[in-house]
């Protein structure tokens, strides 16, 4: 355990004295009183949908809402981990970047965030933690995006030649990385509790669907409106997009599948199978360029009056073709063109 998973961030006073059970009868006025609580499960007890009351573990379903912002809110806890046989961490070697969102990250009931955050609730974050060894901000679980940048799966450099850009705009790109992969959806009969056996079916993504135009459409959006240069700075950042996590157009977003249908593992299923395949980089384009030497064909000049030397048909005397690798610099409204390779390409 860590001094945060044992610190109740609701309880300003939380060091009570036990007092052995005499056996008189005892009349509920305090909360607190230990001898209501021993043999219980602990006040600090906080899995996914529990609310923090002695010896109760249930959903957040009545008039006491003091920690409504904590029960069932994926910033601060894993969904669906109610104990902590529900995880299952990796071991040996990882197949990719993306599975390290199964490592826990040592704050309270969670592993590493590779999710974008939900709306509201991110001022809780310090009295989730309440522990301020790094900063509050520091543990914020959207930091861990930051790990994408810094761990890899290639042996080498040149092992991880033909990334994806995260700055590649183009669909056909996109459709390249997403088609074939496997995603979890939770189409299924509403759920009220965790049934891990009847919860989820598979879906391979497949080209140009809708769903994976939805992904690109954001993917633009929020890179775009990505100051100052408009361009993602790391693949982490592309974690912002609610698209590829907690808005997948594969999952079956409801508050009752919220609550009691959608696994960490459904959530990040696109990142855990692409991360490793993407890289920053800049938007890069292949262009060909097809050019023809012509002269007059015999007897096409006209000399007709009013229509002096026009010429009606022209002779092909040399082609060529030539091939181009570009890459975009600076921003998208003052882009700055740069070459990496030109090649005239053979005749044949």
């Amino acid at each position: 355990y860590t001094k945060a998973e044992l610190t109740d961030p609701l309880d300003e006073n939380p060091i009570l004295l036990p007092r052995p059970n005499t056996g008189e009868s005892i009349t509920v006025t305090n909360a607190n009183d230990l001898r209501l609580t021993i043999g219980k499960l602990n006040k600090r007890y906080a899995p996914w949908g529990s609310r923090r009351f002695p010896g109760t573990v249930s959903p957040l379903n009545d008039s006491d809402n003091s920690d409504a912002g904590f029960a069932s809110n994926l910033l601060y806890k894993d969904p669906l981990i109610r104990q902590a046989d529900d995880w299952e961490f990796p071991t040996n070697k990882f197949a990719g970047v993306g599975h390290i969102g199964r490592v826990h990250r040592g704050t309270p009931w969670q592993t590493v965030f590779l999710k974008a955050p939900p709306t509201g609730g991110a001022d809780q974050w310090a009295k989730w933690v309440k522990d301020d060894r790094f900063g509050y901000f520091d543990s914020h679980p959207t930091n861990d995006w930051k790990l994408v940048d810094t761990f890899t799966t290639a042996f080498s450099d040149s092992s991880s030649a033909g990334l994806l850009s995260v700055n590649q705009p183009e669909i056909a790109s996109w459709s390249a990385l997403l088609s074939g992969v496997v995603v979890l959806t939770n189409n299924l009969p509403a759920v009220t509790d965790f049934t891990p056996s009847a919860r989820f079916g598979a879906y391979t993504i497949e080209p140009s669907s809708a769903g994976l135009r939805s992904i690109v459409t954001n993917l633009n959006s929020f890179r775009i409106k990505n100051p100052p240069s408009g361009m993602f700075t790391g693949v982490g950042e592309i974690l912002r997009v609610p698209q590829l996590t907690i808005a997948s157009p594969f999952l079956n977003i409801t508050p009752d599948q919220q609550n009691n249908g959608i696994s960490d593992a459904a959530y990040e299923a696109i990142p855990r199978q692409t991360l490793s395949l993407l890289t920053l980089g800049k938007p890069r384009y292949m262009i060909y360029a097809y050019g023809q030497a012509l002269k007059p064909a015999e007897r096409s000049v006209v000399f007709n009056p009013g229509y002096e030397n026009m010429v009606t048909n022209y002779q092909v005397t040399g082609e060529y073709v030539t091939r181009s690798l570009i890459r975009l610099e600076g921003s998208l409204t003052n882009p700055v063109v740069v070459v990496e390779k030109f090649d005239v390409l053979p005749t044949e």
